[in-house]
């Protein structure tokens, strides 16, 4: 679960991820348990490999960033 001490900076990380080559984003937001992302993708990237890559990045950022968050996924 996200608490309000990451959320926002969560949000930038993947804001940034999606912004550095693969489209651009219009909002990221969700709840301490899911998130909600509007983004324009480039035709070249599939929203599976996105959220793929969204997920494994944001995992570790979690895991460096707040280490008492160990059940993140």
């Amino acid at each position: 679960m996200v608490d309000n001490n990451m959320r926002q900076p969560l949000h930038a990380y993947i804001t940034g991820i999606i912004n550095h080559g693969h489209g651009f984003t219009h909002i990221v937001n969700g709840t301490a348990d899911h998130i909600r992302i509007l983004a324009d993708l480039k035709p070249r990237f599939s929203p599976a490999d996105l959220l793929r890559e969204i997920k494994s990045n944001s995992s570790r950022w979690v895991h460096l960033n707040h280490p008492n968050k160990s059940k993140f996924a």
